[in-house]
């Protein structure tokens, strides 16, 4: 019987006073960062949710420039199909034709 938690973002301390976090820094209830959603209200592509995740995970700029490259040749590899639709053997594939 607990009670619900209060879904308003904290207030965060700064020299000027007391002002909401900015919307990247706003969290879940989990601790994870609120994941922004495209203005037409479809959910995000899938290279918006890598650079969306790696962001949240404080990585480099550069860093997910050169994920997302490889995701991006990843798929194209595969004719344009999508990384939930391939498994081991199309990883393999991949790695192979890179050796």
């Amino acid at each position: 019987m607990g009670m619900a938690r209060d879904r308003a973002p904290t207030l965060t301390r700064t020299g000027t006073g007391m002002r909401p976090p900015a919307p990247w820094q706003e969290r879940t209830r989990s601790g994870g960062a609120v994941p922004a959603l495209p203005s037409s209200g479809h959910p995000p592509k899938l290279l918006d949710r890598l650079s969306g995740a790696l962001r949240a995970r404080h990585y480099s700029p550069r860093t997910e420039q050169t994920y997302c490259h490889w995701v991006k040749r990843f798929i194209f590899f595969h004719h344009v199909r999508h990384p939930a639709e391939m498994a081991e053997p199309e990883v393999n594939a991949f790695l192979t034709s890179l050796a």
